[in-house]
């Protein structure tokens, strides 16, 4: 009875997860229409949305897998993670939260515009701040605070990180951006150092990897549909 119980659970949290995403980009679309839309169109009918419906899993804040988000999942707007519980922050890489007062990393999105090393199994991160991805502001060094202690502190907590890759769309739709997102699964925080960074500034890089025995296909064959 508990595993035909725990599948339906799935199921039906999954049939939810399907439900909200189609909703969402319904929305979008009629925004598009009625060309009642300003450049971040998702940001709109997430505002729209929050006030109507009940949201999926946005109270929701845990480690591990989402219940009804499948390893390799694919989302067109970042607001869309927020949305189903994968990632809070619409906007910071690092989502974590407190543990017995200690912060810990939840998930990450690796959005290809720092200096980031990627592979099918493995993932060098760099940290948070420093104005590193914003020329307008004058760079600094990156400090261990915010999600990077969160990042080093899973390290020795040993907890697993939801990983989000980000990939460029072959097709730029208005207000699309350009960018899609996979879910890649469930990584663990190995290592952290610090070295200086192409701004002549130090940065600190985190080496993920990822766990055995998940599900679904890999985000490097993921992408390339």
């Amino acid at each position: 009875m508990d595993g035909k119980s725990d599948d339906a659970e799935e199921s039906n949290a999954r049939k939810r997860v399907e439900e909200i995403l189609k909703l969402f980009r319904a929305t979008c679309c009629k925004l598009i229409q009625d060309e009642k839309y300003t450049r971040r169109i998702d940001m709109e009918a997430y505002n729209i949305l929050k006030k109507n419906i009940n949201f999926v899993n946005l109270s929701c804040h845990q480690f591990g897998n989402i219940p009804g988000v499948n390893v390799g999942d694919r989302f067109k707007y970042r607001i869309e993670l927020k949305l189903v519980g994968l990632h809070r922050p619409p906007r910071n890489g690092i989502d974590y939260m407190k543990v017995n007062e200690q912060s810990l990393a939840t998930s990450i999105v690796d959005s290809g515009g720092y200096e980031n090393q990627v592979g099918s199994k493995k993932l060098i991160y760099m940290g948070q701040g420093g104005n590193v991805a914003y020329k307008k502001k004058p760079s600094e060094d990156q400090k261990l605070t915010r999600g990077n202690i969160a990042l080093k502190n899973s390290i020795y907590a040993k907890n697993p990180v939801r990983v989000i890759r980000t990939f460029k769309s072959h097709t730029v739709r208005p207000n699309l951006m350009g960018e899609n997102f996979i879910y890649d699964g469930l990584y663990m925080v190995r290592e952290y150092w610090q070295e200086l960074g192409s701004n002549g500034f130090r940065v600190y890089k985190f080496r993920l990897v990822r766990m055995d025995d998940q599900s679904g296909n890999s985000w490097i064959k993921l992408k390339k549909f």
